[in-house]
């Protein structure tokens, strides 16, 4: 089992390996620059790998395990 917790996009790069809802494995996260305001993640694996920018408050769905 697992369920469906929000956080915020500034803390992303805490839970790199764990599911993101809509778009997969997190597996990479960080602030664009220093003081700067955006959060870009990558997903997915060399082969099949995007990434999506965030607002550092910008609440992000997250899959954890019971």
């Amino acid at each position: 089992m697992s369920r469906t917790i929000r956080i915020p996009a500034a803390e992303l790069a805490d839970h790199i390996g764990e599911s993101v809802v809509g778009y997969g494995e997190l597996a990479q996260a960080g602030v664009v620059q220093p003081g700067g305001d955006l959060v870009v993640a990558v997903f997915g694996v060399e082969s099949n790998r995007r990434e999506k920018s965030f607002t550092l408050s910008q609440l992000v769905e997250l899959e954890v395990p019971d």
